[in-house]
């Protein structure tokens, strides 16, 4: 399914984003997340199919990263190192135009996460700056500000966050476990498991105190989750992308994981993470909470001293349903509604009306 194509200000006009197989996909480079189609998008470099496209790519990113210490200096990917020793080649020849083709390969990986690879831009951009003109010059001088900008942000978020991080968007803050209804917030945006703290955050790793736990306050965290169907304005953006195939191919269900991080005085902060599988969510935490020796939940003895029913005022109904896995009523009750009211204003027809009912009682 076509995503957006590349328009003019970059060496790579024209070229195409697809997505295959539950994957982005950008023409003659290979596999990207949702966060850097967003990153191009956000340098205005992207022409989309529709807006509701974008709004669809946009709820579909999450951003992970293990931030590295800043000390080699040579591309740490074999990707970026074989471009970045194929463009040093160009130079050396005089094939500078090609050269600067070829670091828009480089300047994808350094956006990808590889800060090493916007070292090497930074190194190689300046010299073909002085041997081109016109475009190939505006050209470098395009690639030096995004490689300055990918490494001022790493470091930012390195002194903001501690040696290591996850993020995971789109998330919600549910509330708190053993404190009053009044002081039940619930909030969406990125959730941070960071090595000074865990909980919600700007995607630029800014605490959102009100709602996140520091790590020392931290007596283990618990991660679990299930398939559940897809909230109704999900289905609704499936559909006005790409229609009743939307609705069949990415299906009605998705995955939901629950993270509670028990604190050390009793009570708990309960998050959401969308469109992620708790083994994966698992997985990506692990090494964080092993470097500040916080177990998981299931690895204590016994219960830890925080709550561990959700009290009214949470939304009990939500933790409860993806520590099971099971689905929610009134989500399914919702989302059969949306699907009714796409029928009655003729936006499905009755076959593809009949077929939808159909997939989501599967």
């Amino acid at each position: 399914m076509l995503i957006a194509t590349f328009g003019p200000g970059t060496g790579w006009v024209g070229k195409k984003i697809v997505y295959e197989g539950d994957v982005f996909i950008l023409e003659d480079y290979g596999r990207i997340s949702a966060g850097n189609v967003m990153e191009y998008d956000g340098q205005g470099h992207l022409k989309w199919v529709t807006e509701g496209t974008r709004a669809w790519v946009g709820s579909k990113t999450r951003t992970a990263r293990t931030t590295p210490s800043p000390t080699p200096s040579t591309p740490s990917g074999p990707d970026a190192r074989g471009r970045l020793n194929k463009a040093r080649e160009q130079f050396a020849e005089g094939k500078y135009r090609a050269a600067v083709d070829t670091l828009w390969y480089v300047e994808a990986e350094a956006r990808a996460g590889d800060w090493q690879a916007a070292e090497g831009i930074l190194e190689l951009a300046p010299l073909l700056r002085d041997q081109t003109g016109g475009a190939a010059r505006k050209e470098c001088d395009a690639l030096l500000r995004h490689a300055d900008k990918i490494l001022n942000v790493e470091m930012r978020l390195h002194a903001l966050v501690g040696p290591l991080a996850v993020s995971f968007v789109p998330a919600r803050f549910l509330g708190f476990q053993g404190r009053p209804q009044t002081q039940v917030r619930r909030q969406d945006g990125t959730l941070w498991l960071t090595s000074k703290w865990i909980g919600m955050g700007t995607p630029e790793g800014e605490r959102r105190i009100a709602e996140s736990v520091p790590m020392e306050a931290i007596a283990c965290v618990e991660v679990t989750g299930g398939r559940v169907l897809k909230d109704t304005g999900e289905l609704l953006g499936q559909y006005m992308v790409a229609g009743l195939p939307g609705l069949v191919l990415l299906g009605m269900k998705t995955n939901r994981t629950t993270v509670v991080v028990h604190a050390r005085g009793g009570d708990a902060a309960v998050f959401q993470v969308a469109n992620e599988d708790s083994a994966a969510v698992r997985a990506a935490v692990t090494p964080l909470l092993q470097s500040a020796t916080i177990p998981f939940w299931d690895e204590t003895l016994g219960r830890p001293p925080a709550a561990t029913v959700p009290p009214s005022g949470i939304a009990a109904t939500d933790h409860a349903n993806t520590d099971d896995g099971s689905d929610s009523p009134k989500r399914f009750t919702d989302t059969l509604r949306g699907l009714a009211e796409l029928h009655d204003r003729g936006a499905l027809t009755d076959e593809e009306f009949a077929t939808a009912k159909r997939r989501l009682l599967e």
